[in-house]
């Protein structure tokens, strides 16, 4: 199933931020990490803020990410 979430974020297109894609990426995670989203999305997507921005939510965010030091530092504009 990770292979199949893997392929389906490498094939987002430009024109959508793929809210239940962020969503299985974001339940994925630490499988899913956002170096390897940012390095198949193309940044015009919207993709990348948006599963950068749902990981590290308050509330609904991953408690993992938003220990992470290096990931919390991430400046993403």
């Amino acid at each position: 199933m990770l292979s199949a979430l893997l392929d389906l974020i490498d094939s987002v297109s430009t024109s959508t931020s793929g809210s239940d894609l962020v969503v299985l990426a974001v339940s994925a995670y630490p499988d899913v990490q956002p170096w390897y989203v940012k390095s198949v999305v193309t940044a015009e997507s919207g993709f990348y803020v948006s599963y950068l921005s749902s990981l590290l939510h308050h509330e609904e965010g991953h408690d993992a990410a938003r220990r992470d030091i290096t990931l919390v530092k991430v400046r993403i504009f």
